[in-house]
């Protein structure tokens, strides 16, 4: 049994292994029996899986004529090391328990042939790209939608998970790496997504601190933060303008821009419910979400985005997820940020990406109140388009509720409830396993599973915490350390209530 739970090769199965078992008992994450797109109604796995496929090929934007010009004359400095040794060192990284593309390679076999698949791969990788064949199985996605918010049975609540070819994903590592080497001068600070170093913590603590730095300013009533929400901003990116943007505002050329062409033309996708597989649509836009060159694609797309925002107004990026601000200190302050709204709202139409006006959002930060409030207009109205901004009593940020006041009690609240609620069901697994397993060992092993999983997700909450400076209300209620060590579980700090006789064995 423990090694079906261990494995050096991927040091979270134990804590998948746990989340399974619990998810076979739970109808929470499984797909709702009847679903709806608009007034069609599908019930079989078959009929979803299509009708999930006829939505997504309806969310991409027009298609693209991929009639750039190539120049050829500076090829030379586009070469790229394909050798078997950077190969090789790629392929034992591979984690062998991740879904296998369409192709069907397995990421054991990736994994434990290396050395005897490096040299062919080699030999394969330098000829596509210098070819620019990109072969069809690598341009082939199968699509798993995955749940946003809302109604589950409402198939536009889902956005779609591509799941590509693991060979391919060797040789996107390499590109992708050879395009930020050559494009990361040029990359916008303000983007923390799918970059080296950046992360949404970057993001959170440079847009916390600038917010707080502006609000003790004696001059500023308060802070202004206009949040932006793209409509299916990864699936509507326009293919010949991401291809002119490579091309004029970042110098890519020659093979390289030959193959990001043929490498986004005519790709086909199709969507996997339940081993049941819907016919294959073609791909008429956008980068695949689950491939390694997509999200850096987008970031590169979306670089020029804040070039024009007027001096003062500041901005932070996460790939789409966009967020503008801006301290008042007159009534001139809200007209500059107004046009700075309107700046973005052209850019989305010049670069054919649709903002979700009703989820675009208002808050006004501030530690005291403003004069301004007490004039007739009561607040300055922003508009985007035609659409006026709804002002916000809490923006949930990058998984951060964010506040008026800027006090993180609620998301404090929330991180707490969340984990006794995790806790509680650990103790239910608990029991369960003490009383219904013959050995002690099997108890045991699943002890351990549920404390890897409850202590490692317990920790990346504290962790988070601290960075936005909320650690200390929790630290009261602090539980788990990461240990091997079962023993060193603190029973008596843990804040959900429990029989002390049922835990009294445990001390």
């Amino acid at each position: 049994m423990r090694d079906n739970l261990y494995n050096s090769e991927d040091p979270a199965l134990i804590t998948k292994k746990f989340w399974s078992h619990v998810k076979s008992f739970s109808k929470s994450h499984r797909l709702p029996e009847c679903m709806h797109l608009n007034d069609t109604f599908r019930n079989s796995p078959k009929d979803k899986a299509e009708l999930f496929n006829n939505y997504f090929y309806q969310q991409f934007s027009t298609p693209s004529r991929y009639d750039i010009d190539i120049d050829w004359s500076n090829d030379q400095l586009f070469d790229i090391d394909f050798s078997p040794e950077r190969i090789i060192s790629l392929l034992k990284e591979v984690n062998p328990n991740k879904a296998s593309g369409p192709d069907g390679i397995h990421g054991q076999v990736l994994k434990h042939c290396a050395r005897s698949l490096a040299h062919p791969l080699s030999v394969i990788f330098t000829l596509s790209y210098n070819s620019g064949c990109v072969p069809k199985d690598w341009r082939t996605a199968n699509v798993v939608p995955v749940f946003k918010k809302g109604s589950k049975d409402d198939i536009t609540n889902y956005r779609p998970i591509s799941l590509t070819s693991l060979v391919m994903k060797i040789f996107e590592r390499i590109l992708k790496d050879e395009l930020l080497q050559l494009t990361s001068d040029l990359l916008d600070e303000r983007q923390h997504g799918f970059l080296k170093n950046k992360s949404c913590t970057t993001n959170m603590v440079y847009f916390t601190d600038n917010i707080s730095s502006a609000i003790n300013n004696p001059n500023t009533y308060s802070v202004d933060v206009i949040y932006f929400d793209f409509s299916k901003a990864f699936d509507s990116v326009n293919h010949d303008l991401i291809l002119e943007k490579l091309k004029y505002k970042f110098g890519i050329d020659g093979r390289f821009l030959n193959f990001i062409k043929n490498y986004l033309r005519n790709r086909e996708q199709s969507v996997v419910i339940e081993n049941c597989k819907s016919p294959s649509l073609p791909v008429l836009s956008g980068v695949p979400q689950g491939s390694i060159l997509g999200p850096i694609l987008f970031v590169l797309f979306i670089n020029d985005l804040p070039s024009s925002l007027n001096a003062g107004t500041d901005i932070a990026l996460y790939a789409d997820d966009t967020k503008i601000w801006r301290p008042i200190t007159s009534e001139e302050d809200h007209i500059i940020l107004q046009s700075d709204i309107n700046t973005l709202h052209k850019w989305s139409i010049m670069n054919k990406m649709n903002f979700h006006p009703s989820k675009c959002k208002a808050v006004s930060v501030h530690n005291r109140p403003s004069p301004l409030d007490m004039l007739p207009s009561v607040r300055f109205c922003y508009h985007l388009g035609y659409v006026l901004l709804e002002y916000a009593d809490n923006e949930k940020d990058l998984g951060v509720i964010i506040n008026p006041s800027l006090c993180f009690s609620e998301q404090q609240d929330a991180l707490v409830a969340k984990a006794n609620q995790q806790l509680g069901l650990f103790y239910g697994w608990l029991w369960l396993l003490i009383l219904n397993s013959e050995k002690g060992a099997t108890w045991h092993i699943g002890v351990k599973v549920t404390f890897r999983v409850l202590g490692e997700k317990y920790c990346t909450w504290r962790k988070v915490l601290h960075c936005y400076y909320t650690s200390r209300a929790v630290l009261n209620y602090s539980l788990f350390y990461k240990t091997d060590s079962f023993m060193n579980f603190h029973l008596n700090y843990y804040p959900y209530k429990r029989q002390p006789q049922k835990t009294a064995w445990l001390r």
